[in-house]
């Protein structure tokens, strides 16, 4: 999932719709929230200026 900035993410985290997909996914889960990894990983958009040589 892509989102804009941290705001955006900060906002979809306490959406009560995620929350609840959240909990039906838990809830499928072998060994509930143990069998769950979640993280955040910020990728820098690439320049589109070419290297100076």
């Amino acid at each position: 999932m892509d989102l804009v900035d941290e705001a955006a993410r900060d906002r979809y985290l306490v959406d009560p719709a995620h929350r609840a997909a959240g909990a039906r996914l838990v809830a499928a889960l072998e060994g509930g929230r143990d069998g769950l990894i979640v993280f955040d990983l910020q990728v820098e958009a690439p320049s589109l200026t070419p290297p100076k040589n």
